[in-house]
């Protein structure tokens, strides 16, 4: 496991409502991998990106963050906090563990 966020949607503006509830993503890294994707998920469509690729695909404020945080050298524990729709850079903390 490569590290864990936190993420609290108090205050946090949805396309069609405020807060929801807030949730936790486990973050994984896999080096190498064999197999085939599942066709779908509750969540969208599962697809491989090369990591060249990662800044093409028009990843949201939280993403890029929690891109860096893959790509660095230690283990992680990171909350993120949002004013509305934007990420809210001041609230939002990165804790890191060996």
């Amino acid at each position: 496991m490569k590290g864990i966020v936190l993420f609290d949607n108090e205050g946090r503006r949805f396309r069609n409502s405020y807060g929801g509830e807030n949730f936790l993503v486990y973050v994984f890294r896999a080096l190498d991998y064999e197999g085939r994707l599942i066709d779908s998920s509750d969540e969208g469509v599962p697809k491989w990106v090369d990591n060249k690729d990662m800044k093409t695909i028009n990843p949201r404020e939280a993403d890029e963050k929690l891109w860096e945080l893959v790509c660095g050298r230690r283990k992680f524990f990171a909350l993120f906090k949002y004013n509305g729709e934007v990420l809210d850079e001041n609230r939002c903390d990165v804790t890191y563990w060996h």
